[in-house]
């Protein structure tokens, strides 16, 4: 299960850098190159922050790196929807259902279930 999670948190992952990449493509200057990459350095840190906490129910258990990989995974998804220029290298911008490939959720699914289950309790 943790092979399979670290999957996951590899590909969002790999999405994200080529959201930035793109992002970076997209920026008009580079003073917003440099704010753009700022942010990100920044939201590296944030992330494993959070995810160590995530892990706190299951201290010391088997299950504790799972729940740190799939905070980590929502982490880095909801990340890569949240950069500037989401249209970056595209002609129009991402609709409903490509933004929620790249969130990681699967067709048909309902993003109130996700947050649930993500154990948020935000609904937006």
């Amino acid at each position: 299960m943790n092979q399979c999670a670290d999957a996951t948190v590899n590909a969002a992952d790999r999405n994200l850098n080529i959201r930035n990449r793109q992002g970076m493509d997209r920026a008009p200057d580079d003073i917003a190159r440099a704010k753009l990459l700022a942010a990100q350095r920044a939201s590296i840190p944030y992330r494993y922050a959070v995810c160590r906490v995530a892990e706190d129910p299951a201290r010391g258990g088997s299950m504790a790196p799972l729940l740190a990989l799939a905070c980590l995974e929502h982490m880095t998804s909801m990340r890569a929807l949240e950069l500037p220029w989401p249209g970056a290298g595209r002609s129009r911008p991402l609709g409903r259902r490509r933004a929620r490939a790249i969130a990681g959720e699967r067709p048909g699914g309902s993003m109130a279930r996700r947050l649930l289950a993500s154990g948020t309790n935000r609904l937006n």
